[in-house]
């Protein structure tokens, strides 16, 4: 009889730190450094990664970069990479699950398709990595204290804030931020 080791993650869905790396190109700095599939990069310069947003934003403007991997077969690296800004990383990551919305409001974009529209066009996120990425409404009503404090961190200000009536969701206050 075989064994398998499961990590308590997997058992009880805790989020897993890092981002897991999907592909590598050939030629890239990334198979350059011998990373391959199945391996997470953990940090980036000591900075815990979430998800692939975080390695973009810490990794893709240094020149001087530690890197901390943990390989598909429970090694531990941290790897001292010297990049180009031309350099490409070519690494491809496993993607998140969006958070879809609880809200309930009566002008939703969601409830204006048409009906027979794409199935996609129903799904009622409430994920500000979505707003960041690809311009995505979000209400901001359900995010949580370090999604704001991420936002701030990471100066993640192109989010796409759409409507809220408010009387279906608990709402954070808003401020505009000022332009100099």
């Amino acid at each position: 009889m075989q064994h398998l080791l499961v990590p308590t993650e997997v058992l009880f869905g805790k989020r897993s730190k890092g981002v897991k790396i999907t592909d590598v190109s050939v030629g890239s700095l990334g198979a350059e450094l011998q990373l391959q599939p199945g391996d997470t990069i953990l940090s980036v310069n000591g900075r815990e990664l979430r998800d692939f947003i975080d390695f973009r934003f810490f990794a893709g403007s240094e020149d001087e970069v530690t890197l901390d991997i943990l390989r598909q077969d429970g090694e531990r690296w941290q790897l001292e990479v010297e990049k180009s800004e031309d350099e490409d990383w070519g690494l491809d990551f496993e993607h998140f699950k969006p958070r879809q919305c609880g809200n309930d409001c009566i002008f939703c974009f969601c409830k204006q398709n048409p009906p027979g529209s794409r199935e996609s066009l129903w799904f009622r996120d409430e994920d500000v990595r979505l707003s960041f990425l690809y311009g995505n409404y979000t209400t901001m009503t359900s995010m949580s204290k370090q999604e704001m404090e991420r936002i701030v961190a990471t100066i993640v200000a192109a989010i796409c804030i759409g409507p809220c009536d408010r009387s279906c969701c608990k709402g954070y206050p808003v401020r505009q931020r000022q332009t100099r």
